[in-house]
């Protein structure tokens, strides 16, 4: 069980790192961007849309397969915890 936990917990910390990466990217790559704002042809040319897209789609899996992870390992610690608990 501590294999499996240990396992969860570093595939959750390079999941998280490469959210924060892909945060980073879009950050610096359009740096006039708004999260809040829409995007607007007129600003960006199709193929940087196109581009701020696709570092969109991979920060937002990147973000929800580590919460995902980090669940699993709640889970898990919880599990353990109980199980010693309920001995």
């Amino acid at each position: 069980m501590i294999g499996a936990m240990a396992t969860v917990a570093l595939l959750a910390i390079l999941a998280s790192a490469a959210a924060t990466l892909s945060n980073i990217t879009i950050s610096r790559e359009f740096p006039t961007y708004k999260a809040q704002q829409e995007i607007n042809i007129d600003d960006f040319v199709i193929d940087q849309a196109i581009r701020l897209a696709r570092y969109q789609q991979a920060a937002t899996m990147f973000y929800q397969g580590a919460l995902l992870l980090w669940a699993a390992l709640a889970v898990m610690l919880a599990a353990t915890f109980l199980w010693d608990v309920a001995r």
